[in-house]
């Protein structure tokens, strides 16, 4: 379900779409980076947004769409993606 509501009373209009009720998925990314731009893409993003799962993976935890592209693309191959409802306040 997708639920999507106005959230300001000004002229300029301000959406807030919560995605609820997903379950996780797979996204398969094929390997669009060289080896030297994937290793500085990994280890950008592992600096500043992501880590490693006690299982040895990587993951992150983001709310902005731009960061899961860039994450995928610098995980070429199978990754899973899980979507959980965060409450406005």
């Amino acid at each position: 379900m997708i639920i999507i509501s106005r959230v300001t009373e000004s002229e300029s209009i301000t959406i807030i779409i919560l995605l609820t009720g997903l379950e996780g998925f797979h996204i398969v990314t094929p390997k669009l980076l060289d080896d030297s731009k994937l290793k500085a893409a990994q280890y950008g993003l592992l600096l500043t947004d992501g880590t490693i799962h006690r299982r040895g993976y990587p993951v992150m935890n983001t709310n902005h769409l731009w960061q899961v592209i860039a994450w995928l693309l610098a995980w070429p191959g199978e990754n899973h993606v899980y979507i959980t409802q965060r409450e406005h306040q």
